[in-house]
């Protein structure tokens, strides 16, 4: 499973980047973690994950920013957009978190959807089925200046902040004071959200085939086969464990049949998906797993069904089982 975590050596090679110290007074750091806080101006009506809510005179100069969904599936929490106030006054309003990253397009192949180190932005990771992300951004060209006062902060969500998230961050700045607050990492914000259900989407999948099966991906991974074919596909970036197997696909008039297996285990028998008119099968229980390093993927059995030569998958979703 891969894991954003920001570690005390990266702070010490950023701090060192930036020639900071942790004695001089006009070179400060600010953690912050969401759940919620009070806005910084009367002017900033939304909860917002705060970078930096600083008033005297200085300059923002970089973020660090690791996010946790704490909702499965797609990371809508990234539609969020940064906000920037100087002075009382909205003077940046962006596009998206991704965006501000210098990046764009997640959960798209080759876009925002691994980690990528540049040097002065980047992707931490990203990983749907823990609905996880981070990026950090360092401004050296386009800092930041305030004379009275500065709030940046970040949405979460498409629209008024909708989507339940976990938020952490670094912000870099120099200020003409002291610091006038801090907030230590404690136990309970050190902690690390483990979700309980995992989402794979088509447009990620990392597949395998075995033969006798050509594959597509349209609204779904198709499988299309004369005879019969096998299709393999690998489930990553998850914790070991026990897990229901649940899949969403679609009944058709020329639907397949498939089977699902784990490696050399059988968890399905024949399933026909051939019906005289479509329809989307939502969460359909296909067997239980137990995931570990070598035994992190299932396979698709697909065979020709009198005509009906097409298997088409929707999603996969692991479901925790409690032990």
């Amino acid at each position: 499973m891969q894991t954003i975590l920001l570690l005390k050596s990266a702070f010490l090679c950023v701090s060192r980047f930036f020639g900071l110290s942790s004695f001089d007074i006009v070179t400060t750091l600010i953690l912050s973690r969401l759940t919620s806080f009070l806005p910084f101006s009367e002017v900033i009506p939304e909860i917002f994950h705060k970078f930096a809510a600083q008033k005297g005179k200085g300059h923002y100069v970089g973020t660090i920013h690791q996010a946790q969904g704490l909702r499965p599936g797609m990371t809508l929490f990234f539609e969020g957009d940064d906000s920037t106030y100087v002075d009382n006054k909205m003077r940046l309003h962006g596009t998206g978190s991704e965006d501000y990253y210098n990046g764009g397009w997640y959960a798209l192949l080759d876009r925002w959807d691994r980690g990528n180190s540049l040097p002065l932005h980047g992707c931490l990771d990203y990983s749907l089925p823990m609905a996880r992300t981070g990026g950090y951004r360092f401004f050296l060209a386009d800092k930041m200046s305030y004379e009275k006062e500065i709030y940046h902060g970040m949405e979460h969500g498409e629209v008024k902040n909708n989507f339940p998230v976990d938020y952490t961050s670094v912000g870099f700045f120099y200020a003409a004071q002291p610091l006038q607050g801090r907030e230590e990492p404690t136990a309970e914000l050190r902690t690390v959200y483990q979700p309980t259900e995992h989402i794979y989407f088509p447009q990620l999948m990392q597949l395998s085939l075995g033969g006798g099966v050509q594959v597509t991906n349209e609204r779904g991974i198709r499988m299309t086969t004369q005879h019969g074919g096998v299709v393999r596909i690998m489930l990553n970036d998850v914790p070991e464990g026990k897990y229901k197997v649940l899949i969403n696909y679609f009944e058709k008039p020329n639907g397949a049949d498939f089977q699902v297996w784990q490696r050399q285990k059988q968890l399905s028998g024949w399933i026909s998906t051939k019906k005289d008119k479509e329809v989307s099968k939502d969460r359909v229980h296909v067997g239980d797993i137990n995931l570990t390093e070598q035994t992190n993927s299932v396979t698709f059995h697909v065979r020709n069904n009198n005509g009906g030569d097409q298997f088409e998958l929707g999603l996969i979703i692991l479901e925790r089982i409690k032990e």
